[in-house]
């Protein structure tokens, strides 16, 4: 088990090592934002692929996050 496991999907791996994505796959869909060496927030949703559409099956609130400029 390691922080990532595959298959991943991103710009630097999947250029060289394609994927199908398909029906029934589960995928965390990880998000970053921040400054960098400053601060950061990093939001993962947990999607389902269907033939003609995704699910989200993440509970957390993201509407919710409060922001601080």
């Amino acid at each position: 088990l390691a922080q990532y496991d595959q298959p991943v999907i991103s710009r630097i791996w999947s250029l060289d090592h394609p994927l199908e994505i398909r029906p029934g796959m589960v995928f965390a869909l990880e998000t970053q934002h921040g400054k960098k060496y400053e601060f950061g927030v990093r939001i993962e949703e947990m999607l389902i692929v269907h033939p003609d559409r995704t699910e989200i099956i993440s509970n957390f609130p993201v509407e919710q996050i409060t922001y601080v400029d």
